[in-house]
């Protein structure tokens, strides 16, 4: 089965953090180790957290695409990231 999930972080956490921290999600939850550690981020920073959601749905380009943008809520920013695995 295929899972989609959407994980939220503090923008202070380095990529390489999230990116560790998201492939510990996918393994704990998925099928296989070592899943959703290739995660393209961007640059942009969305007023809220739906913003966000809906650009990565706009860019993604399938398959297992995983993508990290920024956003803000109640005047702080944090990471939203999309990682996609096998469960």
């Amino acid at each position: 089965m295929h899972a989609i999930d959407y994980l939220t972080f503090g923008s202070r956490k380095a990529e390489k953090t999230v990116v560790k921290e998201c492939g510990q999600y996918a393994d704990k939850y998925g099928d296989y180790k070592g899943q959703a550690r290739d995660i393209r981020f961007f640059d942009n920073v969305f007023k809220t957290y739906q913003d966000a959601v809906e650009w990565i749905d706009a860019n993604d380009r399938g398959w297992y695409d995983c993508i990290g943008v920024k956003y803000m809520e109640e005047g702080r920013k944090y990471w939203l990231v999309k990682i996609e695995y096998h469960c």
